[in-house]
């Protein structure tokens, strides 16, 4: 896989499409800040596409996301100071949520089968051929 640092992505000609050398861009991109890893993101064909990781200055996962041709898609975990967001995400809708301050739920969310997001997701699945 072909690993660039986050100085060399280019942003294309239309948003969220990312390029390396003029042609869209494919492998791993990294943000080292200090000699230390602070983000890394996966792309294929000019979009993220795989793991987007945050790290803070201690190395430890402070957000990551996982994307399906741009769309945020699977997990979405962030951990900062006191709180804890996960999220569930299917090609880029929110399905759901819990955020935690203290380890105390203070926010729940999830769609049902009859909100326009699920009816969304659907026809997202069937326009890219998604199962």
């Amino acid at each position: 896989m072909l690993e660039i640092s986050l100085d060399e992505l280019e942003i294309g000609h239309k948003p969220e499409e990312y390029r390396f050398k003029g042609k869209h861009f494919s492998g791993k991109a990294k943000d080292i800040e200090s000699g230390k890893l602070i983000w890394e993101c996966e792309f294929l064909d000019g979009c993220k596409h795989g793991e987007e990781i945050t790290y803070d200055e201690d190395g430890n996962v402070i957000e990551s996301m996982n994307f399906y041709k741009n769309y945020p898609n699977g997990s979405y975990i962030s951990r900062k100071n006191n709180e804890e967001v996960k999220s569930e995400y299917v090609l880029g809708v929110l399905f759901k949520s819990e955020k935690k301050i203290d380890g105390m739920i203070v926010f729940n969310y999830e769609i049902d089968e009859n909100s326009s997001g699920y009816k969304l997701i659907e026809n997202r699945k069937k326009r890219m051929g998604v199962t």
